[in-house]
């Protein structure tokens, strides 16, 4: 995208218009201290006395201690592992034509029984489906369509500020800075019927924070236990858009969507997890057999449940739900570090 200068910067959007690579964890050590202070909101895991502090390093670089108190297991000699991670790739289609065409028919809909512009219809159910807005503004920050617009307006400034090709001044980047905060330092403890923030969208399907508290629901914070069961389910990742970006175009034959690469230092307690349980299983979140909208498998007859405050609306079923996104193709891998690569480098191991 154009930065307003001439030059050009990189976007994160993909293929169905969405913002992307928002909300990555932070890490005991990724960062400098002062760094880690600023990133660690909404990214880190949350402690008892609501705080957010670091995830353990443990469980994204293999050899050091994760959140379970323990070193997991690794090969022998034991260095040879040491710093070194797994990556879980995948190749995911985007079906845009598809998705946009469910969309519009589903928000025309929408429009007529809430007496809304199909406009504002239909990037409600697109938020409501993801846990974002389009511009990636979360739910949890502006729950409406009018918030939204809220919040666009009272943080006008940061399009100008981020695409700014020189060095920001120190105001600009406090201003920024705060923006970010905004986009990722939420919880759902004040939402835990899902009423801002559906329970099956796709953020918080895929990052539960403290929706997993066995005590979220005490009005004593002494109670409180953070997201200790969700930690363990952390992952780091990356979705790179593949082919052409072509809006008007619907044809679902045309090859794009994401190279989808996952980070952790254990593929099945974390990345195969969290695709299995969260994204396709609906009984943790008292969903039934409800998966993620976006993400998950659709069989005939999938629903969407849009919940709403029962003194004010109604709660709206997206049904029928076809299938976005296509798996076509996909790998582990072993991330060595410098240490495990100058091992072999020197002769202490055979790499075969």
């Amino acid at each position: 995208m154009p930065r307003g200068d001439g030059t050009m910067m990189i976007d994160a959007q993909e293929h169905f218009g969405f913002e992307d690579g928002i909300g990555n964890p932070v890490f005991a050590g990724q960062y400098s201290p002062q760094v880690e202070a600023r990133r660690v909101k909404g990214r880190g895991k949350i402690m008892p006395d609501q705080t957010w502090a670091p995830l353990a390093t443990g469980e994204f670089l293999i050899g050091h201690v994760d959140e379970s108190q323990q070193i997991p297991f690794s090969t022998r000699p034991p260095r040879f592992m040491f710093n070194g991670t797994f990556l879980a790739f995948r190749k995911l289609h985007e079906n845009v034509g598809l998705f946009h065409d469910y969309v519009d028919k589903q928000a025309a809909i929408y429009a007529d029984v809430h007496g809304v512009p199909q406009e504002e219809a239909r990037l409600t159910l697109k938020a409501k489906m993801v846990g974002r807005w389009p511009n990636g503004v979360p739910l949890m920050a502006a729950p409406t369509y009018a918030d939204m617009l809220r919040f666009d307006a009272a943080w006008s400034d940061i399009p100008a500020i981020r695409n700014k090709s020189g060095a920001r001044t120190t105001a600009e980047q406090a201003r920024l800075d705060a923006w970010n905060e905004q986009m990722i330092n939420f919880r759902y403890r004040d939402d835990q019927v899902g009423v801002s923030c559906p329970i099956s969208a796709h953020i918080r399907r895929g990052n539960m924070r403290d929706m997993l508290d066995p005590r979220i629901a005490s009005a004593n914070p002494r109670d409180w236990t953070g997201s200790a069961l969700t930690n363990r389910r952390r992952i780091l990742r990356r979705g790179l858009p593949y082919g052409a970006f072509e809006p008007d175009n619907n044809d679902d034959r045309t090859e794009r969507g994401v190279i989808f690469i996952a980070i952790c230092a254990n593929l099945f307690r974390q990345f195969e997890f969290v695709l299995q349980q969260w994204m396709n299983y609906g009984l943790d979140l008292n969903a039934g057999n409800d998966t993620c909208p976006l993400l998950g498998y659709h069989q005939p007859g999938s629903k969407f449940m849009i919940q709403a405050d029962p003194e004010e609306d109604t709660p709206w079923v997206m049904n029928e739900l076809p299938q976005f996104i296509e798996t076509r193709g996909g790998e582990y891998f072993f991330v060595p570090s410098l240490n495990t690569l100058n091992m072999i480098a020197l002769g202490v191991v055979d790499p075969t």
